[in-house]
């Protein structure tokens, strides 16, 4: 079964630009075609988040030939980078299919809906203890949103009530010991993935009881996306898809 990733632009999750399939789009700011020479226009962060329920490996995008004005030339136009620490990493070539994530990707999970437990656990009341911590992670400058559940062999409580931080580009979020509830066999972390944002994915579980370091989300990765025009393009707005590129080994 395939896995599904869905793009977002800029630090906006409810901004979906996916059809969930492998092909998606993202609509880039125009610039003015120059007298002479190249101009690259300054870069635009995305976002991809595995909505499916397979694990991935080794994610890349490339841009391809879309509708739109332009939307051929676009293709030869586009530059995608990785994510490192906040900042766009080296961008690749024009047009070139570009890794974004390396290693596993798994599928992301969402804060429950419900209380599953069984035999029950009480919901969390108290919201975690939170310190930002310098690092090398991937969460940018800004504040974000951090809650966690407790679990048990049968499912998971709801999350309590969210804490606040915020945190310099690169830092990790530290969350301080949780000890377990009665039932409880441990804690799950769910954090915002970009700052400013309310929706939390799941970031780490452990047993509790033990201080817990959230650098990353599961199944969440931020990308850059940049376009060059040269004097020989035509004018106009320029629009490309980009086609998620991964291998199934779910």
């Amino acid at each position: 079964m395939a896995g599904i990733i869905t793009l977002y632009k800029d630090a906006a999750l409810t901004l979906e630009l996916s059809d969930q399939s492998w092909t998606q789009s993202i609509l880039l700011p125009t610039i003015a075609v120059p007298i002479s020479g190249a101009t690259t226009s300054q870069g635009v962060a995305g976002y991809a988040l595995n909505t499916g329920t397979t694990t991935m490996l080794d994610v890349y995008l490339k841009p391809d030939a879309s509708t739109g004005i332009n939307g051929a030339s676009f293709q030869s136009n586009l530059q995608i980078a990785q994510d490192i620490n906040g900042s766009p990493g080296t961008y690749g070539a024009l047009g070139e299919n570009k890794l974004i994530h390396q290693g596993e990707f798994k599928p992301s999970r969402s804060e429950p809906a419900t209380n599953t437990t069984s035999p029950v656990v009480s919901n969390p009341v108290v919201a975690p203890t939170l310190s930002a911590v310098n690092a090398s992670t991937n969460f940018g400058a800004g504040t974000y949103k951090v809650a966690y559940s407790y679990i048990n062999a049968s499912g998971e409580t709801l999350v309590s009530p969210k804490a606040t931080i915020t945190i310099t580009s690169g830092q990790l979020i530290r969350v301080s010991a949780i000890n377990l509830t009665t039932n409880a066999t441990g804690i799950n972390y769910y954090v915002t993935p970009i700052a400013g944002r309310n929706e939390t994915f799941l970031s780490a579980t452990n047993s509790g009881a033990t201080i817990t370091d959230l650098t990353s989300v599961m199944g969440f990765v931020k990308f850059w996306v940049r376009q060059q025009v040269s004097s020989t393009d035509p004018t106009g707005t320029y629009q490309a898809q980009l086609i998620v590129n991964s291998v199934d080994i779910g």
